[in-house]
């Protein structure tokens, strides 16, 4: 099964790093950043569907992040800048 980096709740992205066994119908990793005044927190699962996406003029778009590997969802505040 794929395995994933987990948390539920916005979490330092170094501080992320529960490792879940994902189901079979779980086939890739999905990262989501939250910047909140300039401090950028992520949740981080295992998931069935994973759109990507990108931050709006706004900033109101939550990114996304997708990938399909073991472990792969290590991304964070650098895919930001």
């Amino acid at each position: 099964a794929l395995q994933c980096y987990t948390c539920y709740e916005p979490t330092d992205s170094e501080k992320c790093m529960k490792i879940q066994n994902c189901t079979k119908n779980e086939t890739m990793c999905k990262t989501t950043l939250y910047s909140i005044l300039g401090a950028v927190t992520v949740t981080r699962m295992c998931a069935s569907t994973c759109i990507p996406s990108n931050v709006d003029g706004i900033g109101m778009t939550r990114p996304v992040s997708c990938c399909y590997t073991d472990l792969c969802n290590t991304d964070g505040a650098d895919s930001l800048r």
